[in-house]
């Protein structure tokens, strides 16, 4: 399932439309997205058990994208190799491997998430060092 049209078609990750982002409870990725911005992504979120794989559960489509670390999206990958699951270009520059995913038929989102990374990079928003 491809993300929504206004997903597509959004031009900042805090503007990405109807994408609904998988967020694990209690774990530091959940974490991140649910804070982001003062909670400005909520609305979009889908709450995930720790028991729910967001990779299987972003496959089949019930969501759009995920934050989680790295590692397990390449354990994914070896495990389906014909997945369409992709990353996101862009990781943190201080290598806390996570890594934005989601389906490679919404490769727009992931084109929005690393303009968004890469922008905040270089405004200083994310520590580099």
């Amino acid at each position: 399932m491809e993300a929504g049209a206004a997903a597509r078609a959004s031009s900042t990750l805090a503007e990405h439309g109807g994408a609904r982002i998988g967020v694990v409870t209690g774990t530091p990725a959940g974490t991140v997205v649910s804070l982001y911005r003062n909670g400005k992504l909520r609305p979009q979120l889908v709450t995930l058990s720790r028991q729910q794989d967001a990779l299987a559960e972003l496959e089949a489509g019930r969501i759009d994208a995920t934050l989680l670390p790295l590692d397990r999206l390449d354990a994914w990958r070896l495990a389906h190799p014909s997945t369409p699951l992709r990353r996101a270009a862009c990781l943190h520059p201080l290598r806390i491997n996570f890594g934005f995913v989601a389906r490679s038929d919404a490769s727009a989102l992931l084109t929005v998430a690393d303009r968004v990374i890469e922008r905040s990079l270089a405004g200083g928003d994310l520590l580099g060092e």
